[in-house]
């Protein structure tokens, strides 16, 4: 978990270190005296000392998946920030202009659909940080590939297509990880259990899937069933391509 060094809001430009030099200073002030009509305020904001330990505590002793959870432990510390300089270009009587979108998406376009699945995503699963840098997944075809923490798996989202009417989501493993894919296939029965009694195994593809329709084309509702599998999927597997534990599936037994 890095702690972030800058963050750009709305007319706010926020730099976020642990110290700074006066010469780095200088240099944004300088620039935004060169842009006298752009209202950006800007912070140069120091991390304190207590907060990077604590941040530093999280990474070595949680699991990736619980550090989310935990995070909250930062606001136990009663001073985390100090402004240490600022340079406020913004008139306060300043209100900005309004902008009304009623509706953000074109459900008729693949691009759109993909769009909103991975804001979706992102909301139910802030913790997984393999969908906010995915942009890419946007351009080309009607699938969303993520990576799964280790080489030679994903996870996938295929999105409705004339033939398909539905979303499939699942996970794929690679020729090379055949032998992890048929471990899980053994255990088919605690795969349902723990994940969904309607995934199913594609052999052909290497592939734990889960289907559902599109009623009526209703995409909002489809997006919330499939992030919900997906969640369980990547809560399942994630011990294994985060923790570690798909060497223990790798290692071949001593013979002789």
């Amino acid at each position: 978990m890095p702690i972030p060094t800058l963050l750009v809001c709305h007319k706010h430009l926020l730099w976020i270190a642990e110290k700074f030099q006066p010469e780095h200073i200088d240099g944004i002030k300088k620039l935004l005296l060169k842009n006298r009509h752009k209202y950006i305020n800007f912070y140069a904001i120091e991390i304190q000392p207590e907060v990077k330990k604590r941040i530093e505590e999280l990474n070595n002793t949680c699991y990736f998946l619980d550090v989310w959870d935990a995070i909250d432990s930062i606001n136990e510390i009663a001073v985390k920030f100090k402004v240490k300089d600022k340079e406020i270009r913004m008139p306060e009587t300043h209100i900005g202009r309004a902008l009304i979108v009623e509706n953000p998406y074109n459900f008729e376009n693949d691009y759109d659909i993909k769009r909103y699945l991975l804001e979706k995503f992102c909301q139910r699963m802030p913790y997984f940080y393999n969908f906010h840098s995915s942009k890419k997944n946007l351009q080309g075809n009607k699938q969303l590939t993520f990576g799964a923490g280790i080489g030679n798996i994903t996870y996938f989202c295929e999105i409705p297509s004339k033939k398909r009417k539905g979303f499939v989501v699942g996970i794929r493993f690679e020729w090379s990880l055949l032998e992890v894919y048929r471990h899980f296939l053994e255990k088919k029965e605690l795969l349902k259990e723990c994940i969904c009694p309607d995934i199913y195994f594609k052999d052909n593809e290497r592939t734990v899937n889960y289907f559902t329709k599109t009623e009526n084309y209703n995409i909002p509702e489809s997006t919330d069933r499939i992030a919900e599998v997906l969640e369980k999927l990547i809560l399942f597997f994630s011990p294994y391509t985060y923790g570690g534990k798909i060497k223990d599936i790798l290692v071949q037994p001593d013979v002789g």
